[in-house]
């Protein structure tokens, strides 16, 4: 198996950078995930891809809690600006339906999916990747 590029890790989040153009996102259990935490895993991305647009795996583990200005900021273009697409994974079936109708009211600046299973997303993510 490849040894991802790099991994940055905190007690709330860990970036694994695959490539240039494509690196996951896992939110840790109890986390708030505020837009202090998005700024900050926005910052890393650029400081490790700084010229290139990337596909985004974002998962999160057990229970998380996403504010309501992280979900509106991450629509906008300001913030999807570096993304090719980006899928989001969760094991909670639960909260697939909400997913989907949230990017579909809130029209996301970049191509966004919800997913059960971690492989097909990551294969659809491929499939942006040139």
């Amino acid at each position: 198996m490849k040894t991802p590029e790099k991994i940055v890790e905190t007690d709330k989040y860990r970036l694994t950078f695959h490539s240039v153009n494509f690196y996951e996102i896992l939110i840790k259990e109890n986390v708030t995930f505020d837009t202090e935490l998005l700024l900050e895993i926005n910052s890393i991305s650029k400081e490790h891809h700084p010229h290139h647009k990337s596909c985004v795996l974002i998962e999160g583990v057990g229970f998380f809690n996403v504010k309501k200005e992280v979900r509106e900021l991450s629509v906008e273009k300001r913030f999807s600006s570096r993304a090719i697409a980006v899928a989001c994974f969760t094991k909670n079936p639960s909260l697939l339906l909400p997913g989907e109708l949230y990017n579909k009211i809130n029209k996301p600046a970049v191509t966004k999916k919800m997913f059960n299973n971690r492989e097909k997303a990551k294969t659809w993510l491929k499939t942006f990747i040139k």
